[in-house]
Protein backbone atom coordinates (compact mmCIF):
# COMPACT_ATOMS: atom_id res chain seq x y z
CA UNK A 1 0.00 0.00 0.00
CA UNK A 2 0.61 3.37 -0.78
CA UNK A 3 -0.26 7.17 -0.55
CA UNK A 4 -0.99 6.86 3.07
CA UNK A 5 -3.47 3.93 3.34
CA UNK A 6 -3.52 2.03 5.99
CA UNK A 7 -5.06 -1.71 6.61
CA UNK A 8 -6.08 -3.05 9.60
CA UNK A 9 -4.76 -6.32 10.92
CA UNK A 10 -6.74 -9.18 9.09
CA UNK A 11 -8.18 -7.61 6.45
CA UNK A 12 -8.24 -8.39 3.03
CA UNK A 13 -8.22 -6.62 -0.35
CA UNK A 14 -8.85 -8.23 -3.20
CA UNK A 15 -5.82 -7.51 -6.20
CA UNK A 16 -9.01 -5.88 -8.75
CA UNK A 17 -9.62 -3.21 -5.99
CA UNK A 18 -9.38 0.03 -5.80
CA UNK A 19 -8.33 2.09 -3.04
CA UNK A 20 -7.86 5.48 -2.52
CA UNK A 21 -5.34 7.75 -1.36
CA UNK A 22 -5.75 8.29 2.31
CA UNK A 23 -8.21 5.44 2.66
CA UNK A 24 -8.41 3.51 6.17
CA UNK A 25 -9.58 0.28 5.53
CA UNK A 26 -11.50 -1.80 8.83
CA UNK A 27 -13.48 -3.75 6.66
CA UNK A 28 -12.36 -6.27 3.83
CA UNK A 29 -13.01 -5.11 0.13
CA UNK A 30 -14.23 -7.42 -2.53
CA UNK A 31 -13.51 -8.01 -6.18
CA UNK A 32 -14.04 -5.32 -8.00
CA UNK A 33 -14.66 -2.42 -5.81
CA UNK A 34 -13.68 1.21 -5.75
CA UNK A 35 -13.34 2.51 -1.87
CA UNK A 36 -12.54 5.24 -0.37
CA UNK A 37 -12.85 7.14 2.64
CA UNK A 38 -11.80 7.46 6.34
CA UNK A 39 -13.50 4.61 6.98
CA UNK A 40 -13.40 3.22 3.54
CA UNK A 41 -16.61 2.82 2.13
CA UNK A 42 -17.66 1.43 -1.31
CA UNK A 43 -18.27 3.77 -3.77
CA UNK A 44 -18.83 1.99 -7.01
CA UNK A 45 -18.01 -1.32 -8.74
CA UNK A 46 -16.24 -1.31 -11.56
CA UNK A 47 -17.33 -2.44 -15.03
CA UNK A 48 -16.40 -4.04 -18.57
CA UNK A 49 -15.48 -0.28 -19.46
CA UNK A 50 -13.79 0.56 -16.85
CA UNK A 51 -11.77 -2.36 -17.69
CA UNK A 52 -11.33 -1.40 -21.01
CA UNK A 53 -10.63 2.73 -21.21
CA UNK A 54 -7.20 2.05 -18.45
CA UNK A 55 -6.13 -0.91 -20.50
CA UNK A 56 -6.15 1.68 -23.52
CA UNK A 57 -4.98 4.38 -20.72
CA UNK A 58 -1.80 1.90 -20.35
CA UNK A 59 -1.06 0.96 -23.66
CA UNK A 60 -1.24 4.53 -24.60
CA UNK A 61 1.08 5.35 -22.03
CA UNK A 62 3.21 2.68 -22.50
CA UNK A 63 3.65 3.85 -26.20
CA UNK A 64 4.71 7.12 -24.98
CA UNK A 65 1.13 8.51 -26.01
CA UNK A 66 -0.61 11.07 -23.56
CA UNK A 67 -3.39 13.00 -23.83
Amino acid sequence: MDCGVIVCPGITIDNTAVIGAGTIVTKSIPANTIAAGVLAHSIRTTTANDEKFWQTERTNYLKGKFK
